[in-house]
């Protein structure tokens, strides 16, 4: 109930207004209600009451983050940080969450697998981190020491299955990511992003008609998502590599 919690809390903060605990319950019911800007007014007038205090350093970032003021949260999520925030994981998972968005991979990655060295309990983290490592970082070694952890963690999952296989392709280890991707599908046949993995593991191999058949496949399973359209975006490279082999043979031909 937190419309009642801030019209409460206004009467209590008109009778004792450097009543830190209610400013900072303030700025959290005001953040549950997405009213950002009032929670961070509330928020800031906690800090000034006292400025050692974590849990408003914490809160003041989520609001900025909910307000899209990006270099703002991560400012103060450090300084929660700084003065001893809990639970950490939470803290470390904002953070990377942010650090990604500003587009600092290296720093991403690595609150990432900080997470994942104390808590192991989100396949999600090890997802971001393992993503990282491939797409950005070119860490694969490391990406496969992360997917296979996760496989430890996660067994009955089918993403862990299609990590491992991620992992082995971006490797070259055709055979192995073969088998995990196969795995993956087993687990469940409707996991876009294995069929996306499996397209590019037969596209290396030049089996252009299977690879595309996995590019549709992914496409049509993730279709409106990030997956549906890098297979969107790889079955037409292909047609096109294809087109183009066709016009370079009529060309010779004549």
């Amino acid at each position: 109930e937190y419309e009642v919690a801030i019209s409460i809390l206004f009467e209590v903060i008109n009778e004792k207004n450097n009543y830190r605990d209610a400013w900072i319950v303030l700025g959290y019911s005001y953040l549950s209600t997405n009213k950002y800007q009032d929670a961070i007014d509330s928020l800031l007038q906690a800090k000034d009451l006292d400025p050692e205090k974590a849990e408003t350093y914490f809160y003041l970032g989520i609001a900025y983050y909910a307000n899209q003021e990006i270099d703002k949260a991560i400012f103060f999520l450090e300084k929660a940080e700084d003065y001893g925030f809990t639970p950490i994981d939470l803290l470390e998972a904002k953070l990377a969450d942010l650090y990604l968005l500003e587009g600092n991979d290296r720093q991403a990655a690595a609150k990432y697998e900080s997470v994942i060295a104390n808590n192991k309990s989100s396949l999600e983290i090890y997802y971001n981190a393992i993503w990282l490592n491939i797409e950005s970082l070119e860490q694969p070694n490391k990406a496969l020491k992360l997917a296979e952890e996760a496989l430890d963690h996660f067994p009955k999952s089918a993403m862990s299955f299609n990590l491992v296989g991620w992992a082995h392709l971006e490797l070259n280890n055709i055979e192995h990511a073969q088998k995990y991707l196969a795995y993956a599908i087993e687990i469940d046949p409707k996991l876009d992003v294995a069929y996306l993995n499996l397209g590019e593991l037969f596209e290396k191999q030049n089996m252009t008609l299977l690879a595309k058949e996995q590019y549709k496949k992914a496409y049509i399973l993730g279709h409106g998502t990030e997956v549906g359209k890098i297979a969107i975006k790889e079955y037409n490279k292909l047609n096109k590599k294809e087109l183009n082999k066709v016009l370079r043979a009529s060309v010779l031909d004549n």
